[in-house]
């Protein structure tokens, strides 16, 4: 073309004043016309057929006129590929050897070729140039015809649908040994049939487990007492006190018993007042053998926040309920004896030990340590359900249990208990958005719109936004993306053919995740640079640990 080119320029130079008004073609090519550019993708061949039709009019060139396409394509990168050309020529022509058509007609020029398939090929400008000669003026000029976007279509990249971080608040349950003391009907006097029972003979190892750290200090002994619910509140609240003092004079000897030194002042020993109905059970529940255990707790998880209409409910399923009865009767007739303590921090090794063996020492938050450090799923699935038993309430348990069945892609369970967290907190943000989350996972759209409904913050953007690029609604998708920048950002932008804002985004992330190293090399494959996409796709290789699945050897370049 470069060729042709410089023998045009010497064209005007010598015969520009000679031939004005005799060169004998057209002043232009506007009469011409330019069918849409197809792409067909030959998955077979690996390559891209390009097709188009130029219809010329009848009488717009003379006989004596050859008529020659010479399309390009031009890279992101500026560099340019010469595509084969094609020519016809008229009847009179005697110079050129192409196809001989006669121009008092319409025209039909029809153009196809095959390309290989490359990633930079989704920037391609398409051009069409026509070199125009005649064999009688020997008058030659070569004309754009068209230019534009070579419009390949894609395959869409999915967005990298993960699990939110795991969430740690800052106040995530209270460890504290517990154990209780069983009375007889109308009875506060301790025997050795109410003590000896598994919750103190536990509450008494987790003691000595702790002491087993020379800095292990308690600080103070509650007692709280309770009665079953059969009585009047005149007979049972004096009751209840007298019980939890007899546990405290037991407690004293008790401690001293399991071989603890230091000495404890009398105000550390304290008689506070009974937890609230809901409270008492729901810890027995939790900690029973009743055949619908889960479906019950899940039942009755709402009634904390209205403790008059859980004592309500709570009355009526014992009353309807043999085996819950037979469940919180005993339970309610009791001392229960809490011990806090301060110790040293324990390293992670001694973290895993004590939640293997006695979990209540930890609180949430060290079980949570504890979970994400498991080696497997399934692991990190028990500690966070032990967690669950021990701090019922905390709402940060629920979020990342339900992360962990996703992480195992079950979506009914982790349904379940983001639901289950619901219950306590409708209104939590978090859960709410991880609860669309699992909805997007499984393709239901509708649902997780419905349940980001009236949820405000980043977060809930964030989703929207994910639901969004989803369903191919990319324009849309990329503001709410924007005020978290990671990868789905990027993926979005390369879904909407911004590979140059999705490059930047990516330099901009963790470059030792798989999932930016492999986008990166996307990125820049489609716009060209091909030895620097190498480089990132080689990184990604050794990062891959399973993450990427069928990404990796998914051609995104690649039309429909």
């Amino acid at each position: 073309m470069k060729k042709i080119l410089n023998v045009l320029l010497m064209s005007i130079i010598v015969c520009s004043s000679a031939y004005a008004a005799k060169d004998r073609l057209p002043a232009d090519l506007s009469g011409l016309t330019v069918s849409p550019i197809e792409t067909n993708f030959l998955p077979h061949e690996g390559k891209v057929a390009i097709s188009f039709d130029v219809t010329i009019p009848a009488n717009y060139f003379e006989r004596r006129v050859t008529f020659v396409l010479m399309p390009t394509l031009e890279l992101a990168d500026g560099e340019v590929i010469e595509l084969p050309t094609k020519g016809v020529q008229g009847t009179s022509v005697i110079e050129t050897n192409y196809p001989v058509v006669d121009w008092r007609q319409e025209q039909v020029i029809s153009y196809s070729t095959k390309v290989p398939v490359q990633a930079a090929l989704i920037h391609a400008n398409f051009i069409i140039d026509a070199y125009l000669y005649n064999c009688l003026s020997k008058a030659e000029r070569i004309d754009r015809l068209y230019e534009g976007p070579l419009n390949l279509g894609l395959y869409p990249i999915a967005p990298v649908i993960a699990p939110a971080d795991v969430v740690i608040g800052d106040l995530l349950g209270e460890a504290r040994p517990e154990g209780r003391i069983y009375f007889k009907v109308n009875s506060h006097s301790v025997t050795r049939e109410g003590t000896n029972n598994p919750t103190v003979q536990r509450m008494n190892d987790m003691l000595k487990f702790l002491m087993q750290d020379s800095d292990f200090t308690i600080t103070e002994i509650t007692a709280m007492g309770n009665a079953s619910p059969e009585g009047t509140d005149r007979v049972n609240k004096p009751l209840a006190t007298n019980r939890a003092k007899a546990a405290i004079t037991w407690m004293k000897t008790n401690i001293k018993n399991i071989g603890y030194k230091k000495q404890l002042k009398d105000d550390q020993y304290k008689v506070i007042d009974s937890p609230d109905f809901w409270e008492e059970f729901f810890t027995s529940m939790s900690g029973s053998d009743h055949p619908r255990k889960g479906e019950i707790i899940s039942q009755y998880l709402g009634y904390k926040s209205d403790p008059a209409e859980a004592e309500k409910n709570v009355r009526d399923l014992m009353r309807n309920d043999q085996k819950v009865r037979d469940i919180l009767f005993p339970d309610l007739r009791y001392s229960a004896i809490r011990v806090n303590f301060d110790r040293t921090l324990m390293d992670q090794s001694r973290l895993e030990e004590a939640a293997r063996l006695y979990p209540a020492v930890l609180s949430a938050k060290e079980l949570t340590q504890v979970a994400e450090g498991e080696s497997t799923v399934d692991k990190k699935i028990a500690v966070y359900r032990a967690a669950l038993e021990l701090y019922p309430t905390t709402w940060e348990l629920y979020a990342n249990l339900g992360n962990a069945y996703l992480q195992k892609g079950d979506y009914e369970a982790a349904r379940a208990v983001f639901t289950d967290g619901l219950q306590l907190d409708p209104n939590n943000p978090k859960l709410k958005s991880q609860l669309a989350y699992t909805y997007i996972s499984e393709g239901k759209y509708q649902q997780a719109y419905q349940m980001l409904e009236g949820v405000k913050g980043a977060e809930a953007d964030y989703y929207r936004g994910i639901i969004l690029a989803s369903q191919e609604k990319f324009d849309e998708a990329i503001p709410l993306l924007k005020a978290n920048p990671e990868v789905n950002l990027a993926i979005t932008y390369l879904n909407a053919r911004q590979t140059k804002e999705a490059l930047d985004v990516l330099q901009k992330l963790d470059q030792d995740n798989v999932y930016t190293a492999f986008y990166t090399g996307v990125a820049l494959r489609r716009l060209n640079r091909e030895a620097e996409a190498l480089q990132y796709f080689n990184k990604a290789h050794q990062l891959n640990k399973g993450e990427l699945g069928n990404r990796f050897y998914v051609d995104y370049v690649t039309v429909h």
